[in-house]
């Protein structure tokens, strides 16, 4: 788990993904099965997002938080 820093909501989260069962089953249900399997190959290429947000715009929290060197 890779914490990022949010750029809309202004924190520090750990990005997620989010696994949509009703859209799997629609594409499950009108692709024959293989729907389903394209939906899950899309969901792992997926951009991770903010869970509170749902933004994409997630950076580095080094570039956040300046070093004290």
């Amino acid at each position: 788990m890779s914490v990022k820093y949010c750029t809309l909501c202004q924190r520090q989260v750990v990005p997620s993904r989010r696994f949509s069962v009703v859209w799997f089953l629609v594409w499950f249900i009108l692709g024959a099965g293989v729907g389903g399997v394209v939906y899950f190959i899309y969901y792992l290429l997926k951009k991770k997002q903010c869970p509170i947000c749902h933004s994409k715009t997630l950076i580095s929290v080094a570039k956040v938080i300046p070093s004290n060197n």
